[in-house]
């Protein structure tokens, strides 16, 4: 995560040729808070998997000694509560962080346009999983890591700059989310109003209607699970 924010950032910064002094200044003040929102999505995510598989910590002590709990004690549903008010502290301190990112993203020149797009959808990915995250106790109990949903993700590579407006990220992912959907009802409306009229035609006399109910779409989940990319590693 300190890649990005740290060495590439100061490659932009000292080979651009159309970067000026106002935007160089806001890449170099916000290059930090990139890398740590990338970081801290990583950790909050993960903390199941650190304590289990690797038996690591990433999160302040001082929220264990707040609540006088040790890293495990998170895991046991007895302690869901305190789980859960710590978690929502993570997520709080990590979206300290979108608007300093944002503007970040708003600074890189166009020159280095794919640099910025993958950077936004590293950043828009970051944004869902805080989202998917707040007041999901998955991130405890669940068998895996939590994620966004392919719906989401899709929607996110299919236009990762999209956010960069007057919206809010969460309200560009919400407002992306509906649009699919009203698109695939009117799409299966037509389909089966379609349907109908030519069954009806096909057979006037019989006064009956079949109507079947198709697939929009197939998706298999173990195929998916197995390539699905990993934005924050």
């Amino acid at each position: 995560a300190g890649t990005p924010s740290g060495f590439l950032t100061e490659l932009i910064r000292t080979r651009s040729k159309d970067l000026s002094d106002t935007n160089s200044e806001i890449l170099r003040d916000n290059e930090r808070d990139f890398g740590l929102f990338l970081q801290k999505v990583n950790i909050i995510r993960d903390y199941r998997e650190d304590i289990l598989d690797n038996e690591k910590i990433f999160w302040p002590g001082f929220l264990f000694e707040k609540y006088k709990l040790i890293p495990s004690d998170l895991l046991k549903p007895e302690n869901e509560e305190q789980s859960m008010t710590m978690l929502d502290a993570m997520l709080d301190n990590a979206c300290q962080h979108i608007e300093p990112v944002k503007k970040y993203l708003n600074a890189i020149p166009d020159e280095y346009a794919g640099f910025r797009a993958g950077a936004a959808v590293n950043f828009a990915m970051g944004v869902g999983t805080l989202e998917t995250m707040r007041n999901n106790n998955e991130v405890f109990f669940g068998e895996k890591p939590v994620k966004i949903t392919h719906e989401a993700r899709d929607n996110i590579l299919s236009d990762p700059l999209g956010f960069v407006s007057n919206w809010s990220l969460i309200l560009y992912l919400e407002y992306s989310i509906l649009m699919t959907q009203k698109l695939r009802l009117i799409a299966a409306l037509i389909f089966l109003s379609l349907f109908c009229v030519m069954n009806t035609e096909a057979a006037p006399s019989t006064g009956t209607i079949q109507v079947a109910f198709i697939m929009a779409e197939f998706e298999d989940q173990d195929f998916d699970d197995e390539r699905d990319q990993d934005y924050f590693e």
